[in-house]
């Protein structure tokens, strides 16, 4: 039988050197024969394009390209979708993610060998706690990266980290998008939608494992910034229905909307509970307060990952700060994906 050809995407964007890198010889150390890499910088600063091009010159199956403009994520993986020339696969690897396992492309395609899976993902291995700042550290585990799964199991979406696509899949649901220009984001939540809803499925494997070094989240600005990001995200497509938060089997996919169910209930009965002050002062105070407990138990119980009080309370704080970040921005963005349905519709 003929070997699937398959072409790697690196989407590059004012990325650390050294971890840019790191995730590219990642790829050229993969023992899988007929394997071509494209990396496109999305007109980063200089430096680091230069950088590249210098590093990776001697390669002959990597090409390193620029966008002339800042083009977006999803642009930016539909630039390299455009590349394709005869390949059968598409991995998409993060610029802040590097794969562990020489054979990781080898032991994904075998998951194809069934005609409903259109795409596979992997398990995620936190780094070791020296290559995190605090701060990250904390972040991670506000988003149960820390939570692993074991086996094989059907996921509600991709994460466009380190996944593998059918590119006749791609191709027959028109590539990647973006929600909106407005830092809306959620890829993944809209090629993840759009390919279960063409049929097929969404594999995870946890032995196929790669690293996160979360990129450009070493301050707490930068992380909250995230968060409002996440939240109009996927208010966006779920508001669209280009996301319906399909779960499947994963326990870390059930820890994650779990955790993001206890930071709804908080916020949005904490807002009720102000209105409810008006009409009873004493039942607005218990309603706060068990809102209130409700959350703070939660985060105590998440908490137990880490081992010093100062983590501990840092841990518990930023998980209040996150919930008022990320659960007004869902709703924005539910809002503002609302207005345009209901526009597209009209004009249909």
């Amino acid at each position: 039988m003929t070997t699937p050809k398959v072409i790697a995407v690196v989407p590059v964007y004012n990325g650390e050197p050294l971890v840019v890198i790191g995730a590219i010889k990642s790829l050229l150390l993969q023992d899988y024969p007929c394997l071509r890499i494209v990396v496109v910088d999305d007109c980063s600063k200089e430096p680091l394009y230069s950088l590249l091009l210098k590093e990776f010159s001697d390669f002959h199956q990597l090409t390193v390209l620029r966008n002339e403009r800042n083009a977006g994520f999803a642009q930016t993986l539909n630039r390299a979708l455009e590349s394709v020339i005869d390949e059968t696969f598409l991995l998409v690897l993060e610029q802040d993610c590097e794969l562990l396992d020489t054979d990781y492309i080898t032991k994904a395609l075998k998951h194809f060998n069934c005609d409903y899976v259109g795409v596979v993902s992997g398990e995620n291995l936190l780094p070791p706690d020296e290559n995190l700042s605090l701060v990250k550290r904390i972040f991670v585990n506000h988003l149960c990266e820390n939570v692993h799964d074991s086996g094989v199991a059907e996921v509600g979406f991709s994460l466009l980290k380190a996944d593998v696509f059918r590119i006749d899949v791609l191709k027959k649901v028109g590539g990647f998008e973006s929600s909106a220009e407005w830092k809306l984001a959620s890829e993944e939540h809209i090629i993840s939608c759009k390919i279960r809803s063409s049929g097929y499925k969404i594999i995870k494997d946890s032995n196929l494992q790669f690293r996160a070094y979360w990129g450009r989240q070493e301050k707490l600005w930068q992380n909250l910034g995230k968060e409002a990001i996440y939240g109009r995200g996927l208010g966006w497509a779920l508001a669209r229905a280009q996301s319906d938060l399909k779960i499947g089997e994963s326990e870390q996919l059930k820890s994650k909307r779990f955790s993001r169910m206890i930071q709804v209930q908080y916020v949005l009965l904490t807002v009720f509970s102000v209105f409810m002050f008006l009409y009873s002062p004493l039942l607005s105070l218990a309603l706060l307060s068990l809102t209130t407990l409700v959350q703070f138990a939660y985060l105590i119980h998440r908490s137990f990952v880490f081992s010093r009080i100062k983590e501990k309370l840092l841990f518990v704080a930023t998980g209040f700060m996150r919930s008022w970040i990320y659960v007004p921005n869902f709703f924005i963005g539910f809002l503002y994906g609302l207005i345009l349905r209901c526009k597209e519709r009209v004009f249909e």
